[in-house]
């Protein structure tokens, strides 16, 4: 199947769906233990989630696979957005996850209610939602600093470095941040470009290791490598606040640009001189901003979420 071909895609996910919730799969297995959840196409220019999905759904059919405890479920989280190759059609669906949705009115809203309402009635233990980055080919796990099982659970089964914690405050309205509310231990994962043909294989390798470490299926029928031992981590700090007539007031600012306290970053009509707080790395993004680097970690590692920065 070519996963460029998008109504091919999604036509193949409607036939095949076998949930209440369209554009998911659900594998189940006799034996009780652990349900995760593995969910693709949160932005729609992102295909490596539904390109992961189909990898696994085409081995199970054809008994590559054998699910031996457990459930396994993949969804397309954004169908629509990923048919016209967009990030989204009307609001950014990963940072639309209000804790509550009365009275709010846009396209993805009520794609989002009928996620909600399939994480309440399914109970997984664990949520993988994967995306890729639009510069570079950057590989990273993303989870939520505030969510303290998940770096004892990465730190047992990491197949990738590079780790970025961010808080709620700087990130908000997440799909993360609505599985923690429900005691889902969840984590995203940055496979690479969007363009990249083996961001597949960084997410299949992760999810792989899950799937070993549980018991879930034989190692021997999947492409398994060693964990890392170390990891790089860096943590937000702030957003960059960006208004009218926003400039930069620091000269040859790029990413993994150093920072002291107290340096003035920009200005614009609405914030004013934005001063820096800490001694900190920035980002060209105004979705990330400041970031701390954690512990004795060498050499500043970015990441660029968009190719702008998002007003």
């Amino acid at each position: 199947m070519n996963i460029d071909n998008r109504e091919e895609v999604l036509s193949y996910f409607e036939k095949i769906s076998n949930t209440l919730i369209s554009y998911a799969v659900k594998f189940e297995a006799k034996k009780k233990g652990k349900n995760i959840l593995v969910v693709g196409a949160t932005h729609g220019n992102e295909k490596v989630g539904v390109e992961t999905a189909i990898d696994y759904i085409e081995k199970f059919k054809n008994s590559q696979l054998i699910l031996e405890s457990g459930s396994l479920s993949f969804l397309i989280s954004n169908p629509n957005a990923f048919l016209e190759n967009k990030r989204y059609i009307e609001r950014d669906m990963n940072r639309s996850f209000f804790e509550n949705l009365e009275g709010k009115f846009f396209f993805e809203a009520k794609r989002i209610n009928e996620i909600k309402t399939f994480l309440d009635e399914n109970h997984f233990d664990i949520l993988i939602d994967l995306h890729s980055v639009s510069r570079g080919d950057f590989k990273i796990l993303v989870y939520n600093a505030q969510d303290e099982r998940i770096e004892k659970f990465l730190e047992d089964i990491a197949c990738l470095d590079l780790h970025f914690l961010y808080k709620d405050e700087h990130i908000p309205n997440t799909l993360m941040q609505e599985a923690f509310r429900r005691g889902i231990l969840s984590f995203a994962i940055e496979c690479g470009n969007h363009n990249s043909n083996d961001a597949f294989l960084v997410a299949k390798e992760q999810i792989d290791a899950i799937l070993i470490k549980f018991n879930m299926i034989n190692e021997y029928n999947l492409n398994f490598q060693k964990k890392v031992f170390s990891f790089k981590k860096y943590e937000t700090i702030d957003k960059i606040k960006v208004g009218n007539n926003f400039n930069f007031l620091i000269e040859n600012l790029e990413t993994e640009t150093f920072l002291k306290k107290d340096m003035i970053l920009s200005f614009d009509d609405d914030n004013g001189h934005q001063v820096i707080k800490e001694d900190c790395y920035v980002f060209e993004n105004s979705e990330y901003g400041y970031v701390r680097f954690l512990e004795n970690f060498i050499d500043p590692i970015f990441i660029y979420k968009d190719d702008k920065i998002v007003f």
